[in-house]
């Protein structure tokens, strides 16, 4: 017979298939909850190599050997960066006392809770990157609430060299895979200023968050457009951040803005926009008042013709 804790009673022989096991898994959000409550269940898991399938949707918690690094962002521009074992027990911390709770009730601001780890990294790793992390908001502007110095590099660091860190670099398509995969190689990249040479073959998947509340980089990003509608088309965060911080003058200062007037767009204009564009998509992304004409007054069909016909 087996025993699990959760229904305190025993379980025939052979009770745990995969299926009853995935579904006592799906009640917990963690691994270490589902093998506590159903150890024979987690272990017929284990021995049967269906752990990764059946908890795919587990989170990680952290433990006391490794930590998460979080970050508070609020809409006045302040930040607190900070590192937990357990993600959930903080964040009630933080909502009832401490640098976040009293900014919360002195100004009122909404935040962002942003983690920045999606997997705990080892302390000595997690005190270098929430150092960076400080450093990264506060270059970009932002005010830290933070009281204490963050981080310190302990001891026990594996040495890696710039080789080492580069040939480990070559492994992974994108900084997130880096970090999480090989956090004492990224965390040494950071620490010795080689990140931007180790990572320059990979892919930036997105922009880190609160990247485009900076003027700076909102201005950078629409110098990359002719008009506003490319903008808007190709990048809709930062023209949402300029339009709402009222940086309109500075970014769209070298872009074409013109009006057409009633009546020029024509089946006629419509087709030779068509013809100058490689596909759809393109005409769309500069042409958004011509696509509005022509969904209009129903000339859709005649126009996607044109591009079958350059196939």
């Amino acid at each position: 017979m087996e025993i699990d804790s959760k229904n305190k009673g025993r379980k025939p022989n052979k009770y745990w298939n995969k299926d009853k096991c995935k579904e006592a898994a799906l009640r917990y959000e963690h691994s270490s909850d589902f093998k506590r409550d159903y150890p024979s269940a987690y272990h017929k898991c284990a021995q049967n190599g269906w752990l990764k399938e059946i908890g795919s949707h587990f989170i990680p918690k952290g433990n006391r050997y490794k930590r998460f690094i979080y970050a508070y962002e609020f809409s006045d521009n302040t930040v607190y960066v900070g590192l937990t074992y357990n993600i959930e027990k903080r964040n009630i911390s933080h909502n009832k006392s401490g640098s976040v709770f009293e900014h919360i009730l002195s100004t009122g601001c909404k935040y962002n809770f942003v983690i920045h780890t999606p997997t705990p990294v080892k302390p000595e790793e997690a005190q270098i990157l929430e150092e960076y992390y400080l450093k990264y908001y506060i270059d970009r502007g932002w005010t830290p609430l933070n009281k204490s110095k963050t981080g310190s590099i302990g001891c026990g660091i594996v040495k890696w060299s710039f080789e080492d860190c580069f040939k480990e670099a070559l492994k992974f398509q994108s900084r997130q895979d880096f970090c999480n995969q090989s956090g004492s190689a990224y965390a040494a990249s950071l620490r010795n200023n080689w990140i931007e040479d180790v990572c320059s073959h990979m892919v930036l998947l997105k922009k880190p968050a609160g990247f485009y509340k900076i003027k700076e980089n909102c201005i950078e990003e629409a110098l990359k457009y002719e008009s506003i509608t490319q903008l808007q088309n190709g990048c809709s965060a930062a023209y949402k951040s300029i339009t709402k911080n009222n940086w309109n003058i500075e970014a769209f200062n070298h872009m074409k803005i013109k009006k057409q007037p009633d009546g020029y767009y024509t089946i006629e204009k419509c087709i030779d926009i068509a013809k100058s564009c490689t596909d759809l998509k393109e005409m769309k992304l500069k042409y958004c008042t011509a696509i509005r004409k022509i969904w209009v007054n129903k000339w859709m069909d005649q126009i996607k013709e044109i591009f079958k016909n350059k196939e």
